[in-house]
């Protein structure tokens, strides 16, 4: 009974051996396997399992904050200004024909100037300088001139012109005031009462407007004469300058004609 237990106990050795070794086998052919086919380095990430669904939230961007970086700056194009429209060249407007001296003279002749009287300066114009006056005997400034001239001599217009006062005055006696075509005015003071013209009459230069007179004027001191002014925009002048150089009646010939008789002087001729 002792030979048979010992044999049963080698064969059962025998056997775990043999899967010893065919389990070793079986390994290696498994690690052989998986570094064949598998590769080395190739490392299979477990699957995430985890399911995402769509979000209904809205996503937001949230900006980013671009540091400031100084570029070189760009060369600038040249900014091309569009041409200004040319407004249309107005024509140049024909000249006024300005007139010649041949046009003016036959237009605007050059006024005829007549002595008032033939009588000679018996007071000259003064201007700004005092004289004495014989009748108030005072100093005073003169701003005419006195021509001696008897009771009863024509006095003539001294140019073309209309009347802008005829009447009488109790200190200056008949006094005519003449607005003259070249826009001086003359004033005749000393006249007689008898005015051979009215106010708004036109004149030409030579026309008889009176004769001199001796009622109560302010010179009465003087001899018999004239007093003419003359005034040029409004400020008096020597009449002298204008007459001076002025032709007499009878170098004129007057409308009226000398030889009638002085005392006929108011006749309407």
């Amino acid at each position: 009974m002792h030979k048979q237990g010992t044999g049963y106990t080698g064969q059962g050795k025998s056997d775990r051996g043999f899967y010893i070794i065919l389990a070793i086998c079986l390994t290696v052919i498994v690690v052989s396997s998986y570094i064949l086919f598998v590769g080395p380095g190739k490392k299979e990430e477990p699957m995430d399992e985890t399911l995402y669904l769509p979000s209904t939230t809205p996503t937001v961007q949230t900006p980013v904050a671009v540091p400031n970086v100084d570029l070189p700056a760009e060369p600038a194009e040249p900014t091309v200004q569009p041409e200004p429209a040319k407004e249309p060249e107005k024509k140049p407007e024909p000249p006024k024909s300005e007139p010649t001296k041949k046009q003016t003279a036959a237009e605007a002749p050059a006024p005829i100037w007549i002595k008032p009287v033939d009588g000679a300066v018996l007071k000259p114009f003064s201007g700004d300088e005092l004289v004495k006056d014989e009748t108030m005997g005072d100093w005073r400034v003169h701003t005419g001139t006195d021509y001696a001239a008897d009771t009863g001599t024509r006095v003539y217009a001294v140019s073309d012109g209309t009347v802008e006062r005829a009447a009488v005055d109790p200190l200056y006696g008949g006094i005519v005031v003449l607005n003259l075509k070249d826009g001086k005015q003359a004033v005749y003071q000393c006249l007689g009462e008898k005015i051979k013209v009215k106010t708004g009459d036109k004149v030409r230069a030579g026309d008889v407007i009176g004769t001199v007179g001796t009622i109560g004027h302010a010179e009465a001191a003087q001899k018999s004469h004239l007093h003419v002014e003359l005034y040029k925009g409004g400020e008096p002048i020597d009449p002298e300058s204008v007459f001076g150089k002025a032709k007499t009646s009878a170098e004129h010939k007057p409308a009226v004609d000398a030889s009638v008789p002085q005392s006929k002087i108011d006749v309407e001729e």
